[in-house]
Parts: C-alpha cells; structure tokens; sequence
C-alpha cells in the first residue's frame, strides 16, 4: 500500500512554499495558547488566565475549534523542524486540557447543556463540529509529537462521546446530523487505529449518513445545498472506515470514490475549489453559480484530504492529479503571501477580489484550516510503496529515505513546470524504483535522462519507472512540456478558465475602491461596484477552432515570466494574466466567455452590433473633431500669415521713414556745413581785404611822409 513520508523527511525549498510556511509560523508563534484555552477554563470553572479573543469565532458557541486546527498546525510545524520550543508550548496546552477535563471526559468550551440542546432539535452553532476539530487535535500531538497525554485525554473524550452517542434514539441521531459535525466518524475511526477500541467504530458509525453513502455510490448527484464542507468530512470518513476494516467494508471506498468524482465532474471550478457560499449547488451549474461567495478555502482544504486519502487507498494518480491543481490554485491562492492571513472565499465571478482575515479580530473556519495547510505544504510531494519511490509533484525539495540512505534533492520552478532535476546522495549503491508521475497537463511524455543520457521508462499507471541500481551522484533531469489549455465550465462551454500547467491563469483587473464588508458571522466578503470584461471575442476573420488549436500562439508567454497575453481578440493588450495564485491583492477574471463572429448569441451579437455602430458613430465624430480642428489651425495659420506680413509692411515703412529721415538730416547737416564754409570765406575775404587795404594806408601814409 502507498505511503506517505513523514513531515521530517521532506523540506521544501521553492521560495514561494517557503514563505508560505514562514508566514504561517509567525502568526502560529504569534498566537497565546492561554486566549485559546480560555474557554475551556471558563468551562471547567478554573480562574481565566487571559480573555478569549474577540472577534473571531472564539467568542461565540463554535469557539474551541481554533485550538483544535491551532494543536494539528503546531503538531505538523514541530514534525517538520522540531524546533523544542513549539513541543513545548504543545506540551503547555495539553496540561492545560488535563487541568479542564471533566471527569466523565467532557471537554468543551461551554457545558454540556448545547448538546442537549441540539439533540432536541434546539439551535445551536455545530458543537459536534467543534468536538472533532478538538479531537483531531488532540490525535495529532499524539502522532507527530509523541506526546502520550493527549492520546489519553482523547481516549477520555472519546469515552464521553461513545456513552452519549450510543444511546441515541433515532430522532435525536436525526436531529443532530441536521447540524455540522464536521467529520466525527473520521475522527472516530482515526482513533480506533491508534487505540483499537470496538466501541469507537459503533460511534463513528452514528454519525454516517449511510442512505447518502447508497445514493451517491449508485451515481445520483443529490448534493445540491448540502454544506460542502460538512458533506466531504463524511465521505473522509468512509474511507476511513475502509482502511481500518478492509475489503468488508468496500461499499464505503466505494462510495467516498464516486462521491470525489462526482464533486471533480459536477461542482468543482478549474482552481480545485467548489461550492456557492459554502454549499453544494444543483449538479453542474457552475457558470450561473460563480459569484463572490465561490470555493469556501475549507472545503478545498478538505477534497485535498479526499484527495490523498483516496491515492494512498488505491494507488491511482488522477487523484494525484487533482492534489496538484488545488494545492497550486485552491490552497496557495487562498494566502496572503504578505500577511500569511487567508481568505474565507475565493470569487469566480469577474472583477471580485480576495478578502483576507484579520489576525486576531476576524478569524475564522478557514484560518484554522489554513493554519494545517500551510504547515504541511511539504506532503503531497513525495510517497512510497516498498522499495518504490513516487514522485508526485515537481517541486524544489529535499527528501530524506532512511531505509535507501538516500537524499534525494529536487530542483524546480512553480512557474514554468518545464524542467526538473533530481540529484541523489547515497551512503551506499541501493536498487529501488522512482516513479515520475506524468501530469495530467503535460503536452508529451516527459522526456528523462539519467547522468546525462536520455533514457526510455517503462510508462505503468500514469508513471515512468525508473529501476536502477543507484549510486551515489546519480543525476535525474525531467523535462516537462506545459501548455496552456482552456477548461470549459458544464453548464457554458464558452466559459473558460486557461491554465498553464497546473496553473489557473487569472487577468488582472485593478485595484480601484477594494472595499469589503461583513457578511454573516463576521466573515469579510469584497465588494465590487464597477462594469468589468465578461467576454472575449475573437478578431473578425478568426475562428474558435482554429484560435484555440494555436492557444500556445494566441495565448502568447513571455519569456522567462508566467505572464500571458492575447492575441487576435478584441481583448489584446487590455488583458494580462499571471497565476491565479499570485492575485491576492486585485480584482481578477479567471472564466470568460470567447465567442467568434460564428457562435455568438443573438443577444451578444446585438450588443457586438450596437458597440459596432456605436464605435462607428465615435470614429465619425472623431473624424469631423479632427477636420473642425485641422480647419481652425488653417485659419489660425493663415491668421498668423496675414498678421506677420502686415507687420513686415509696417516694418519696411518705419525703415524707410527711417531712411528719409536720416537723409534728411544728413542733407540739413551738408546744407548748415556749406553755409558755415561760405560765411567762413567770406570773413576770411573781408579780413584779406581790410588787411590789404590797411597795408596800403600803411604804404601811403609812408610815401606821403
């Protein structure tokens, strides 16, 4: 039977799961163990060490959960690193429980009283739901820690629950299996392996609805508006119920499997999630069921669960194949990768966003769930049957097989998927099998090399087989051949989602007014206030056939990056899509509806018409604006010509006005010269001549003497 490696054995080292894990330990380190115990000291009447916290669901009658996914988390954080301090607060909080448990093994956050309530057809917030995650909680410590006390307490409790349960009368069994449970005969049963006790399966059996089992086993879909996340925990259990009692109980795995197919086939978006506003819709109505409230993150959480339970059961790798895609879409897509916070909802309608809870003020189902996903972002990768090694994902890892004495180191990237190398460190040549898992989304048959030359794999079940005697130093590359495809929704066939890869591909759509508001118990839900791209219609002349044969040309990657554009659409350069993963703080659209001028809609194409004629009326005005504006800038030119060349004239008359006058004033100046000459002259004559004649008075009065 396949296996899965413990959480140790495996350390991720993709950046992006890396931060994830990270974000994830801090608000875990972040939280007080004494808030999230203070219910249960109220309860047994102990003095209150700290005040519950406010807010989230931890003060009202569901609160005791939060510490039941906080004890898994923790559990699997410790597995993983073994950082003492994390066992130490574990070891904190199951003192702590001890210190609360009745003595007839009752340990809750209020009395007993609400499940007598409930019994009576009373209405109560799903306590039987809270108890499991109680429950479960306590299974993990003991499992991944080691810590025995808190199988004990268990044991204690589970006590409690057998003698409660086990008197049930029919109406009051009906009465509460109307209310969540959350999975009680899972739980039960995961139990009975650890403890062997035969009245823990005549409790987990109380809870199975087993007319639901037949129904569903016999292939009719009657899912519509049961709670999603309380359905799946059910089916979880069936299939627990399968491995603890084997092939008698075949009915069960079979049942938990047509269930998983029926929910993949009939309710599930392309991101692995389901649902409209945390229920079941009718079968296959998913293009008219996406709205704000699609994919509640606890029942993506959940169908992973199914997921993994159904491969390790059976083998088969279409499971797997499932496990991928909400692992990438689903449940990374479900955290900020800022504030480690995750969504309650996860929108298929356009335009919509992601809204996050808050750390301590607003947290909720899906922050407990939250919390054990992104401690265990390390299984999934890697599993095992005997001396056969499966690698299921193609992520960048480390993985420790003690039994082979190997380290095998995985390179790769989560955003192009096209390449994966895989180096080993042996202590000692050992023959073992590697199975590649060959993805649902890969375009060929992944090409291997080993050392460097290529080598042809035996293909089994979805698988390339390896079987060699290795070394230490052997080198494996993988190359993978990812391409986009675009899945259809059951009730639009014009409605798609693309992906590349395991990758839903999402189009961003701004940032603008991402308000939120309160919707039910203090859950966030977005806001969207504005008209945003429903459809795609292709380029006249291009048709669906032809446009999706060339999706890969059409829907055009850009080297080196996860970033998509479109090409022969009306909606070129306007749309840009990156992984659905990456979209956690803008609106998005991950479905729209193509069409080409063939298969569009009367309806749609009066709309293509009226925005055909309208975009004609707008190009003709915008022409004759262009032709007034090019007619005001001919006047206004010539304007501007007429004014220059009556400024020429004015100039060239002021120059020659300018001339005369200096000529004149240089003739005045030549005329008032000549006459200054003439008078010099004349002075000049006269004193010549009275000098003459005065030489001559001389002379004569000389002579006369």
């Amino acid at each position: 039977m396949i296996q899965r490696f413990g959480f140790g054995a495996v350390e991720i080292t993709e950046p992006v799961l890396v931060n994830a894990f990270t974000k994830e330990q801090e608000y875990l380190r972040s939280l007080e163990a004494d808030r999230l115990l203070a219910g249960f000291r109220e309860t047994a009447g102990l003095e209150k060490k700290a005040e519950r916290y406010p807010g989230g669901w931890e003060n009202a009658e569901i609160s005791g959960h939060t510490l039941g996914h906080y004890m898994v988390a923790m559990a699997q954080f410790y597995a993983t690193t073994g950082e003492e301090d994390i066992k130490e607060r574990l070891e904190y909080v199951v003192e702590e429980l001890a210190l609360c448990q009745a003595e007839n093994g009752y340990l809750f956050t209020s009395d007993e009283e609400i499940f007598n309530k409930l019994e009576k057809g009373g209405l109560v917030w799903m306590p039987w739901y809270t108890m499991h995650k109680i429950l479960t909680g306590l299974i993990a410590v003991y499992r991944e820690v080691s810590i025995t006390k808190a199988l004990h307490i268990a044991e204690r409790v589970s006590g409690w629950i057998c003698r409660r349960v086990l008197k049930w009368s029919d109406k009051e069994r009906r009465k509460t299996l109307c209310v969540a449970d959350g999975g009680m005969n899972d739980c039960l049963y995961e139990l009975y392996r650890e403890t062997g006790n035969e009245d823990l399966l005549k409790a987990a059996a109380k809870f199975e609805e087993v007319d639901l089992f037949e129904q569903v086993a016999e292939g009719k879909d009657i899912l519509a508006h049961k709670h999603a996340a309380n359905t799946i925990p059910k089916f979880l259990g069936a299939a627990s119920r399968y491995k603890c009692l084997g092939e008698s109980e075949q009915f069960y795995l079979d049942a938990a499997k047509a269930f998983f197919d029926m929910v993949v086939a009939e309710h599930t978006y392309a991101i692995g999630g389901n649902g409209e506003l945390e229920h079941f819709r009718v079968p296959g109505a998913l293009r008219k069921g996406r709205t704000r409230y699609n994919c509640e993150t606890c029942s993506s959480y959940n169908m992973l669960k199914l997921a993994e339970r159904l491969y390790l059961l059976t083998g088969e790798k279409r499971y797997m194949d499932f496990y991928e895609r909400t692992y990438f879409n689903a449940i990374l897509g479900s955290q900020n990768p800022e504030t480690g916070m995750t969504a309650f909802f996860q929108p298929m309608e356009n335009g919509f966003f992601k809204a996050f809870a808050l750390p301590y003020k607003r947290f909720w189902c899906c922050t407990g769930t939250g919390m054990e996903s992104y401690t265990k972002l390390n299984r999934g990768i890697y599993h095992r049957d005997g001396n056969k090694l499966y690698v299921n994902m193609y992520i960048a890892s480390v993985l420790q097989v003690e039994e082979f004495g190997l380290q095998l180191t995985q390179t790769a990237d989560i955003d192009s998927f096209e390449r994966a190398a895989f180096s080993m460190r042996l202590s000692a040549p050992a023959k073992f099998t590697i199975c590649l898992r060959v993805p649902e989304w890969s375009g060929a048959v992944p090409e291997v090399t080993v050392n460097g030359k290529a080598k042809e794999c035996r293909e089994e079940g979805g698988y390339l087989l390896l079987d060699e005697n290795w070394t230490d130093g052997d080198r494996i590359t993988v190359k993978l051949f990812p391409r986009v495809t675009f899945e259809p929704l059951p009730d639009g066939e014009n409605c798609m989602a693309a992906m590349y890869g395991p990758l839903v591909l999402a189009a961003g759509m701004g940032k603008d007014d991402m308000t939120t508001e309160i919707m039910g118990a203090n859950v966030a839900v977005p806001t969207k206030n504005m008209k945003v791209r429903e459809r795609i219609v292709l380029k006249p002349g291009q048709n669906m056939t032809d446009w999706f044969a060339a999706d890969n040309e059409n829907f055009v990657k850009q080297e080196g990056e996860a970033v998509f554009t479109l090409k022969g659409t009306d909606a070129d350069g306007e749309l840009v899509f990156t992984p659905y993963y990456k979209k956690y703080d803008e609106r998005y659209g991950i479905y729209f509806d193509y069409y080409d001028d063939e298969n569009l809609p009367d309806d749609l194409r009066a709309i293509k018409e009226e925005e055909e004629r309208q975009a004609a009326e707008a190009a003709r005005l915008a022409e004759e604006e262009r032709l007034r504006k090019e007619e005001e800038e001919r006047l206004r030119l010539e304007a501007e010509a007429e004014a220059a060349r009556l400024a020429e004239e004015e100039r060239l008359r002021k120059e020659e006005e300018e001339r005369l006058r200096l000529e004149a004033e240089a003739e005045a100046a030549r005329l008032a010269e000549e006459e200054r000459l003439r008078k010099e002259e004349e002075a000049r004559l006269a004193a010549e001549e009275a000098a003459r004649k005065a030489e001559e008075e001389r002379i004569r009065k000389e002579e006369e003497a």
